[in-house]
């Protein structure tokens, strides 16, 4: 799991207990030189160097300097509890156990209790124990807030129903610290003011189980479940602001992530699906390792000698001293392992382990001056790079105990010279090729740097520009040559003629334009010019109504503003102007609309022109008898300028029906009988009278003498009568007669 790196780094003072058996093999209080060498700092593109160390010691070196006496076999460190976690902060170490935290100077104790338990009560323990930026001790429970020490005194700090899991608390930059949740209000949570106030930067209720920070401050945590999208391992390149899953940078069949760690030198390590993973990039990339000794691996930690550690939850606890390639079981812990371990870490040089029934350290093994070079060499005290730019190339040399590290940048001098772009020039002309980035330049064919000259051929002009250092670099530029050309052309135009070169000219003859040819150079052109005019013309026309002109156009007024363009017989423009004069004859009247009886006359007259002619032989002015029926006759009317106009007169000739509404048979000649003018020329017809009671009194036809008065050659009296007239054709007419005596 994450280990305080800061705390194992700090210089401290080894507590020499005389009542202890050392090692004798082992000496303390030692340091390691490590300085690299090389021939020079500086070479150019191209060259080999060759890096060295010849490294002394004074005693066995690693990561952590020793602070405690070697312990050969597990030892209990507190008395027996249910514990968590512990941590080293400067020389102070701090212990949490279920219900308690306790303070020591000694890694073996004895412990002073901080009073968590009297002052907050058995909460329940979670994994968090670690400082903010001020300095206060934080704890977790596993349902309550967090709590930091002030002073003397607990407070709580929000975050209630932590959960347990991990290395919760991690101080990053900008005074800000991260913690790691799972359980109830799971997620990863920030503050940038000491846990007054806190923000969820994932938010997708994910258990997170693990953080480490690399080299670089990339921070990676771990765990999930409920939000595949960042379940497994997920990194974040902003302090922790914001979040990326990266599971497929491991293997792309890497769903969960249950581990993290980082080795004393910062190499990243993680364990998904049970395969180890490795980064030597602070996390950039990722490469197969090792896979774990068996499936379900819940704590992972790395030894400052190299050494690797891992529980498995009903399988035992594990050591590898060659990366994961081989493991071996660790069969002499105290007690029995399976369902009681809560946490593994490295502490100084000892191995800790808190379980329900204890927490127990160990020693952990020293190993023999191991080398690593960051090109990935090891175990060389010598190498020899061809860097192909300025590169930085560090060392870390390590007895398992102690390290040194150091670092050498080899500046790779590779001058980069700049000639310009490829020129083109005229023949004739000069150019100047100026390379920079040098101190010195040396051009071919003769050409001095910065100097004109005028080529007279295309080709490569190549020049080596040398640095201070004796470091040179080759580049080329390519020189176009162009020509000049001539030409003649003969052009037609019409009025005017623009010239290649813009000139504008009105006149025949021969000129000459100078333009820039395709290449940019001179092109002569002679211009052997022939100029034509256009001509202009008026087309005067006289019509009726309207008139269409050749312009395609149809005119019903007078106009002379129309103009048309034709072409003339040296191919311009011709300019044909309409003037155009439209006679209208508008006042054409055949007359009214008329209506006759059947053999009356009518007389059709026409107005508003000089003479009419009508269609169906009729005559203007002339009496005729029209036929039965409605007929439409047509009159066509002059005027003096011979515009005509027509015009239509409908006569209709009827026969005349008339249904008189009384009879008086009084033998006076006057309205002695119902007699219905015009029924003669319906011979079809069929009259019914009817008296108020329905009885039909009268009954004939077109040809029936008409009604006088009488039913069965008897009067009938005065009164109302009802008729029905069927004219045969389709008409029918009812109504009331009234009888008079």
């Amino acid at each position: 799991m994450k280990k305080h790196l800061s705390a194992l780094r700090n210089e401290l003072q080894f507590l020499a207990l005389s009542a202890i058996l050392f090692i004798s093999s082992m000496s303390w209080g030692q340091s390691i030189n490590c300085s690299i060498s090389s021939t020079n700092n500086s070479i150019c593109l191209g060259d080999s160097i060759t890096l060295e160390i010849n490294p002394s010691y004074s005693g066995n070196a690693g990561c952590a300097p020793f602070q405690s006496p070697v312990l050969n076999s597990w030892t209990e460190i507190a008395p027996t509890a249910d514990y968590y976690n512990l941590i080293k902060e400067g020389s102070t170490y701090y212990l949490r156990s279920v219900s308690d935290v306790f303070t020591s100077s000694n890694i073996n104790g004895p412990w002073t209790s901080l009073n968590f338990n009297s002052q907050i009560g058995n909460t329940c323990s979670g994994l968090m124990l670690g400082f903010d930026w001020s300095n206060q001790l934080y704890v977790s429970t596993c349902h309550n807030d967090l709590y930091a020490l002030s002073g003397t005194t607990w407070v709580p700090k929000g975050l209630g129903g932590f959960g347990c899991g991990g290395n919760f608390i991690q101080k990053l930059n900008n005074n800000r610290i991260l913690v790691v949740k799972a359980g109830f209000l799971r997620d990863l949570y920030v503050s940038d003011n000491n846990g007054n106030n806190w923000s969820n930067v994932t938010n997708v209720d994910n258990d997170y189980w693990d953080i480490v920070v690399a080299e670089n401050g990339n921070i990676f945590s771990c765990g999930g479940s409920n939000t595949p999208s960042l379940t497994g391992i997920i990194k974040s390149t902003n302090n922790g602001q914001n979040w990326t899953q990266i599971n497929s940078q491991l293997a792309a069949s890497v769903t969960f992530v249950y581990a993290l760690e980082k080795d004393c030198i910062g190499n990243l390590y993680a364990i998904g699906n049970d395969k180890i993973y490795k980064s030597q990039n602070n996390g950039d990339t990722w490469a197969y390792l090792n896979n774990v000794p068996a499936l379900g691996a819940s704590y992972f930690e790395i030894a400052t000698n190299g050494d690797f550690y891992v529980f498995i939850n009903n399988n035992g606890f594990y050591k590898s001293s060659d990366n994961g390639s081989s493991w071996q079981l660790i069969s002499d812990f105290p007690i029995a392992l399976n369902g009681i371990v809560r946490y593994l870490k490295q502490i100084d040089d000892k191995i800790v382990v808190f379980t329900t029934q204890g927490v127990f350290s160990r020693s952990i093994e020293l190993q023999t001056n191991p080398v690593w070079w960051s090109d990935g060499t090891t175990n060389q005290s010598s190498i020899q790079v061809q860097p192909t730019q300025t590169t930085t190339y560090s060392v870390t040399v390590s007895d398992g105990v102690g390290t040194c590290t150091d670092s050498i940048t080899i500046q790779v001098n590779n001058p980069q010279i700049n000639a310009g772009s490829d020129l083109s020039v005229c023949e004739g002309d000069s150019v100047t090729l100026s390379a920079t980035g040098a101190d010195t330049y040396a051009w071919d064919n003769g050409v001095v740097n910065g100097q004109p000259f005028s080529p007279t051929v295309d080709g490569y002009y190549t020049v080596v520009g040398t640095d201070t250092l004796g470091c040179s670099n080759t580049v080329s530029v390519f020189l176009d040559v162009l020509q000049p050309t001539t030409s003649i052309i003969s052009p037609t135009s019409c009025n005017s003629y623009m010239a290649p070169d813009n000139s504008l000219y009105t006149n025949s003859g021969q000129y000459i334009a100078i333009i820039p040819n395709a290449a940019g150079c001179d092109s002569t052109i002679t211009i052997n010019l022939t100029v034509n005019n256009s001509t202009t013309g008026t087309d005067t026309k006289t019509a009726c109504d309207s008139y269409t002109w050749i312009d395609g156009n149809t005119y019903t007024e007078s106009t002379n503003s129309a103009i048309f363009t034709l072409q003339n017989a040296s191919g311009c423009d011709s300019v044909v102007t309409l003037n155009l004069t439209v006679n209208k004859l508008q006042t054409l009247n055949g007359g009214e609309d008329q209506s006759v009886c059947k053999g009356e006359n009518v007389i059709l007259s026409a107005s508003g022109a000089e003479t009419y002619s009508w269609n169906s032989g009729v005559s203007d002015g002339i009496a005729f008898s029209p036929s039965l029926g409605s007929t439409t006759y047509t009159v066509t009317g002059t005027d003096g300028n011979g515009c005509t106009d027509s015009d239509e007169v409908i006569v209709t000739s009827e026969y005349c029906f008339e249904i008189p509404g009384a009879l008086s048979p009084n033998s006076d000649n006057n309205n002695d009988t119902w007699e219905i003018t015009g029924l003669q020329n319906y011979p079809n017809a069929q009259i019914s009278v009817f008296d108020r009671w329905g009885q039909k009194v009268y009954e004939g036809t077109s040809t029936s003498a008409p009604w006088d008065g009488k039913y069965k050659e008897k009067d009938l009296p005065t009164a109302d009568y009802y008729y029905v007239i069927e004219l045969g054709n389709g008409d029918n007419y009812n109504g009331v007669v009234t009888l008079k005596r």
